[in-house]
């Protein structure tokens, strides 16, 4: 499996593969970043400080593992390292693996637009969109605003913050984060706004006698 994932990957031959854990490896580099590999997910949340902060840090690396059995609530790589899934990014052709698309950064839709993948927790580079576990519409994308209120929540996702802070932060006149979400009558039941709200709801939560919010990443 390494050997083929390499090839896929066009990795140099004289790349050295290195076990960083039971079950864990490192097999190389692509687009200059470390390439990780793993039987399982949780193995790389069992082993993180090892992979991500030891000796040779391997911070924003590509993390392959197979899908879960189970569903997951959250991303366990919390922007860490953007991870792939085995069977979603790779297809055996005869006895070699071939990579999905001609740039794993981007994925496409319907209309020929470039979507940027997850890289923090599940928001792209820009936070313009977000990947969201059981929405079935694909790919969320945010007004300018929802993207910059996100933005300021991840940056501040270890501790929760006061509306006022977080508004102020990203340059919002409105009062409270929701407000910014808020989907009008005729505009109900229209994915391009309905999306931008079920990421607001299932992202965020608000501790209401402190009148404090945070990402339940």
């Amino acid at each position: 499996m390494i050997r083929k994932l390499r090839g896929a990957l066009d990795i140099a031959a004289h790349s050295t593969v290195s076990l960083i854990a039971e079950g864990v490896w490192d097999i190389g580099r692509f687009k200059k970043r470390p390439v990780v590999l793993a039987r399982r997910i949780d193995l790389v949340e069992r082993h993180g400080l090892r992979i991500f902060h030891g000796p040779e840090p391997r911070n924003q690396s590509w993390v392959i593992t197979p899908r879960p059995l189970g569903r997951l609530t959250q991303d366990p790589l919390a922007g860490t390292a953007t991870w792939w899934y085995l069977e979603d990014r790779f297809t055996l052709h005869g006895m070699a693996l071939r990579l999905h698309g001609d740039d794993p950064d981007t994925a496409v839709d319907t209309n020929g637009a470039v979507i940027p993948v997850a890289v923090h927790g599940p928001f792209s580079h820009d936070f313009i969109w977000v990947h969201l576990d059981g929405w079935p519409q694909g790919p969320i994308r945010l007004t300018d605003a929802q993207a910059r209120l996100f933005a300021v929540l991840w940056e501040h996702r270890h501790q929760a913050q006061s509306a006022e802070f977080l508004m102020r932060l990203a340059g919002l006149a409105s009062e409270k984060p929701m407000d910014v979400f808020k989907v009008k009558a005729v505009n109900r039941g229209d994915p391009l706004y309905e999306g931008p709200l079920k990421a607001y709801e299932q992202l965020v939560s608000r501790q209401r006698r402190l009148g404090q919010y945070r990402l339940t990443l």
